[in-house]
């Protein structure tokens, strides 16, 4: 079975609020993902860190885990850690989709693909844009 993860634990001091909370088409950027992603997978978590409360009180999780990551600030590898440790137990999770919370706009082509794809069991996959 595959899982998704959503990293979504930065704190967004570019923009002075939680971006994942950013309006866009009429929803937060973070709902926006965890919409595309509960369509696609049985199997999803996502990864909060700072401002965790607040984004909890807004957003519809659905049926995706909510990991925190205590060390947020050490940055993105982080948040992978706090998945994969997450999953190490679950014996029936033979890959893990990673996906950012503030790029909504992946493609139902890309999910199916990253899904679909005959890999190796040591092999990352990493799509690209253009």
């Amino acid at each position: 079975m595959q899982a998704a993860v959503i990293l979504a634990a930065g704190s967004s001091s570019r923009m002075g609020f939680p971006k994942q909370l950013a309006e866009v088409k009429d929803k937060p950027l973070l709902q926006s993902i965890i919409d595309k992603i509960n369509i696609n997978f049985d199997n999803s978590s996502v990864v909060l860190g700072s401002e965790s409360e607040i984004i909890s009180e807004k957003i519809n999780f659905k049926n995706s885990n909510i990991l925190i990551n205590e060390n947020w600030s050490e940055g993105i590898t982080s948040s992978i850690r706090t998945a994969l440790f997450s999953y190490q137990n679950q014996k029936e999770i033979d890959d893990i989709i990673f996906f950012l919370g503030d790029q909504p706009e992946v493609e139902a082509e890309v999910i199916e693909a990253l899904k679909k794809d005959d890999h190796e069991s040591n092999k990352v996959l990493v799509p690209q844009y253009r």
